[in-house]
């Protein structure tokens, strides 16, 4: 994995240092000063599950966010390979298409990709 790729997650964890050291700093540091690791292996139990499951729901959270942001991306260039076009018309054949009227308003449903707007003819 590339540096780039490392950013978001140790962005993630930086971010929840402090409530992290917070939190564990109350569930595992002051039960410990007060003697609660004389109860064994229950105090161990409860530290291990306390230590390990935040990190791992950091890390969950940064796989499904960058799944999703892979996903929109994707989405977002598919979207932009198609030429928006607002209060023009052109002529396509002997047919004039209006594509928005003078209140903004579509007065054809139309999608309109850079070919069509060169006249360029389909083959």
């Amino acid at each position: 994995m590339t540096p780039a790729a490392w950013a978001p997650l140790v962005s993630a964890f930086r971010r929840a240092a402090l409530p992290l050291g917070c939190y564990y700093t109350v569930t595992v540091l002051m039960p410990l000063a007060n003697g609660a690791a004389q109860s064994g292996v229950a105090f161990l139990d409860h530290a291990v599950v306390v230590l390990i499951v935040p990190p791992v729901l950091i890390l969950a959270y940064c796989v499904v966010d960058a799944a999703v942001r892979t996903v929109a991306s994707t989405w977002r260039r598919r979207q932009a390979q198609y030429v928006s076009v607002r209060s023009c018309s052109f002529t396509r054949r002997n047919r004039t298409f209006g594509v928005a009227n003078s209140a903004g308003f579509p007065t054809r449903s139309l999608s309109v990709t850079p070919r069509a707007l060169l006249d360029i003819p389909d083959r």
